[in-house]
């Protein structure tokens, strides 16, 4: 049976945000986790942590059989995952299936995408590159 679990690590994330060891919108230095020590280490930093520090939130029946990969969508915020029963389901953060897909199916997806977001996001690539492009010196 494959099943989705969700967790609340703001705790144990901002202890390693205290340590210098995440910074917001980067990922974490590479280090050592123990978990049944309860440490977090890396080459210059030490950094305990207790088990009440990642909270258990909630656990849904994914797949009918063993999930093969999950993958985290940023935009929009989602969970994709796909499974030895060979099926593939959208989840929003929540833990709630927005779709399936179907291959040679006709299937309406809950899912809100936005654009605007993404359009801008494409402008903001394509001025950054222009910029770089007038300040490259050709000679």
């Amino acid at each position: 049976m494959g099943h989705l679990q969700k967790w609340d690590c703001t705790v144990l994330i901002s202890k390693l945000m205290k340590a210098g060891l995440v910074r917001s919108g980067a990922k974490t230095n590479e280090g050592e986790v123990n978990i049944d020590k309860g440490t977090f280490l890396t080459e210059t930093t030490f950094t305990e942590f207790e088990p009440s520090d990642v909270e258990f939130v909630k656990r849904v029946k994914a797949h009918d059989d063993r999930l093969t990969s999950i993958c985290y969508v940023e935009n929009p915020r989602c969970v994709a995952t796909c499974g030895f029963d060979c099926k593939v389901y959208l989840w929003n953060t929540d833990l709630v299936r927005l779709g399936q897909l179907i291959i040679g199916g006709d299937v309406c997806w809950k899912l809100n995408l936005d654009k605007d977001e993404r359009k801008n996001e494409d402008k903001q690539e394509a001025a950054d590159l222009v910029e770089e492009l007038e300040d490259a010196d050709y000679e």
